[in-house]
């Protein structure tokens, strides 16, 4: 009897860390990989981005990563909290609209970035490094050097 035992509670004990393994480390581990892409696409297009020139392939790289994430963070909805899951959604939603820009220049001289930049240097597993400048300032100093 004591064998049989033995044998459930082991049974048991796998059974129950690979649910923890499934269900609570590999989404986290597979958010911390979203987030290195993520600031690996941010960090590689840094010129672009910030000049609002990325092509269309590059802003599906960059949104696909942003995407992921928060795909991920609701799928699991035992794994994350709200906070974790408000911080994705912010994230993606500034990624989506810094990213329309680049692909839609006419539209920038109405539109204020410096929010969107704050927000996405506020994220702790987010590495970006940005210069917050506006889109009149680049076009003052582009005629600066044409002068």
């Amino acid at each position: 009897m004591t064998v049989f035992i033995t044998v459930i509670v082991g049974v048991l004990i796998f059974s129950i860390s690979q649910y923890v393994l499934e269900f609570v480390i590999k989404p986290r581990i597979r958010v911390n990989n979203s987030y290195m892409i993520l600031s690996q696409k941010f960090l590689l297009y840094q010129s672009k981005i910030t000049n609002y020139n990325l092509s269309q392939e590059q802003v599906k790289e960059i949104r696909s990563a942003s995407t992921e994430i928060l795909a991920i963070t609701y799928s699991y909805w035992f794994t994350f909290n709200k906070k974790e899951k408000k911080e994705a959604l912010s994230l993606n939603q500034s990624v989506n609209f810094i990213t329309h820009f680049c692909l839609h220049r006419e539209n920038l001289k109405e539109i204020d970035f410096s929010e969107e930049w704050n927000n996405l240097k506020k994220k702790k597993k987010l590495l970006i490094e940005f210069r917050e400048t506006t889109f009149q300032q680049q076009s003052q100093e582009s005629e600066l050097l044409h002068i």
